[in-house]
């Protein structure tokens, strides 16, 4: 599933292949910070990882694929970079309220290639 590699000082360990992350490494708890270098998060990367209460997406993340973060009912707040492009479908089924942290505007974020599936309570709120 390619290289484990350290994504952040609080020792959280991620499956990353070149600039992908596969998926988060069972047993991952508190904050998860994905690195600048990551360009996607697969589809389901982070499913199941019930322990995380947030992720912090890298500058250079640029498309989120279907149901990465299913079932994460611990998950409470994701930030998302200005530069992202695309949403897949189903991004946070089965999880409880998210609170979405997106560092652009109200127009990108509308003019972003995005699904909203209405499978949990989403805010997203402008920084």
């Amino acid at each position: 599933l390619g290289t484990l590699k350290h994504s952040h000082p609080s020792k959280k360990w991620m499956c990353i292949d070149g600039n992908t992350v596969v998926m988060c490494v069972t047993g991952a708890t508190g904050v998860v910070v994905v690195p600048d270098y990551a360009k996607k998060i697969m589809d389901h990367a982070f499913s199941d990882c019930k322990k995380i209460r947030e992720i912090r997406l890298g500058e250079g993340v640029t498309q989120i694929c279907s149901g990465a973060f299913s079932n994460c009912t611990g998950l409470k707040k994701v930030f998302i970079p200005k530069g992202i492009r695309r949403l897949g479908k189903n991004l946070f089924k089965g999880c409880k309220t998210v609170e979405i942290v997106y560092n652009g505007t109200e127009e990108e974020w509308d003019a972003m290639d995005h699904s909203e599936d209405g499978t949990c309570d989403m805010e997203v709120r402008h920084v």
